[in-house]
């Protein structure tokens, strides 16, 4: 909006929600993951909070609204205004009742790994 970053999310049947708009000069970040083939490996589509964690400082909790249906590579995008310095680690937090396990994830080009993240818990990756 007017150059400023809203970021997306979902609104639920008769409720407010509010979106914070971030600066010009806010910092992209570019998730891409790949979801595992296992039986229940896929995920919802939303719901998983993504904190990058840097040298400085994190940035706030993000919604990485993307299809994680098992056997699939995809990715999300969000700003956010906080100086972290360089990546060191990943926060995702799952605000549901279901598993998500990725083979694959990056964040702007640095890998993660794979891993998987079980009903309502917070796991914290570093980057390798």
């Amino acid at each position: 909006v007017n150059g400023y970053h809203v970021g997306c999310g979902s609104v639920d049947d008769y409720k407010t929600e509010v979106y914070p708009a971030y600066g010009k000069d806010a910092s992209e970040y570019k998730v891409l993951f790949e979801t595992g083939s296992g039986q229940y490996d896929g995920g919802s589509s939303q719901g998983y909070m993504f904190t990058i964690v840097g040298t400085k400082g994190e940035t706030s909790p993000h919604n990485c609204v993307a299809n994680k249906a098992k056997g699939t590579s995809n990715g999300c995008t969000f700003y956010d205004n906080a100086d972290i310095g360089e990546i060191k680690e990943v926060k995702i937090y799952n605000s549901g009742d279901d598993w998500w396990a990725f083979t694959s994830l990056t964040v702007n080009g640095y890998h993660v790994g794979g891993g998987s993240v079980d009903d309502y818990k917070t796991e914290v990756f570093s980057i390798q």
